[in-house]
């Protein structure tokens, strides 16, 4: 049996965290918040369609750090946070993570204080 590889390993993880998220959401039920759980659906569902083909463009190749990445963004301030302390944790985080988080820093639409309280 071969050795996975970073590759491997990475979208086996992605694969599982979104179904945690999707098992969360779900168990978490009305009463949590049926807004979030709506907003995380249509994040997981928007993120996915990046990698599909669509009419008139190739499809993205599916990059696990991208996906999560793209994932984080769209679901708002607090994950963008957790985005960038990936970004700046290389000696935690595979190279690959790292470097795709730092968009997370360079990239994202600064937030007024009112928004983040």
């Amino acid at each position: 049996k071969r050795k996975k590889s970073v590759q491997d390993r990475t979208q086996e993880e992605a694969i599982r965290l979104i179904q945690d998220i999707v098992q969360a959401a779900f168990e978490a039920g009305p009463r949590a918040g049926p807004a979030r759980t709506l907003q995380a659906y249509f994040a997981i569902t928007r993120t996915i369609q990046d990698f599909l083909p669509q009419p008139g463009k190739s499809a993205e190749v599916f990059s696990t750090p991208v996906a999560l990445r793209k994932l984080f963004e769209r679901l708002g301030a607090t994950y963008i946070k957790l985005g960038q302390f990936v970004a700046s944790s290389p000696t935690l985080f595979p190279n690959e993570y790292v470097v795709e988080f730092q968009k997370c820093l360079d990239k994202t639409e600064p937030l007024e204080w009112e928004i983040i309280k």
